[in-house]
């Protein structure tokens, strides 16, 4: 259990640092526009 957390922790933050990512290159390019 505890090396499945292991592992799933740092997929799980690395899947929600893209989500901010693409968010502020959206926002990024709309304010472009």
């Amino acid at each position: 259990m505890v090396k499945k957390i292991k592992i799933i922790t740092p997929w799980l933050l690395s899947i929600d640092l893209a989500k901010i990512i693409n968010a502020s290159l959206l926002s990024f390019c709309l304010g472009l526009i």
